[in-house]
C-alpha cells in the first residue's frame, strides 16, 4: 500500500482547474482535502503499491487544470523479507 499526502497547484484558468478537481474527485485513488485560494489544493491519494501510486502521480501532472503537484509524505508499507 502507499499513502501520499500532496498540495496541487491548479492552473490560471478557473475552468480548467474547476474541471480538474472534478476528473479527481471521480477517482476513488484521491480524497480532495480544503481548498486553499484559487490554485491550492491538499490530497491525499491511496494506491496498492508503488507502481500503481507512480501511476496515479503521473495521471494527476497530465490533467489539464493541474498546474505542479508537490509531495508532503509518502507512506510505503515495507517490502516482506524472508525469514529462515
Amino acid at each position: 500500500m502507499a499513502v501520499s499526502a500532496l498540495v496541487l497547484t491548479l492552473a490560471d484558468d478557473p475552468a480548467a482547474a474547476d474541471d480538474a478537481l472534478g476528473a479527481i474527485a471521480a477517482d476513488a485513488r484521491f480524497t480532495l482535502g480544503p481548498r486553499e485560494g484559487p490554485r491550492r489544493v491538499a490530497l491525499v491519494m491511496d494506491t496498492p503499491d508503488r507502481d500503481a501510486d507512480q501511476a496515479a502521480h503521473d495521471w494527476l501532472l497530465a490533467r489539464p487544470g493541474v498546474a505542479f503537484v508537490d509531495v508532503v509524505l509518502v507512506y510505503l508499507d515495507p517490502v516482506p523479507t524472508e525469514t529462515r
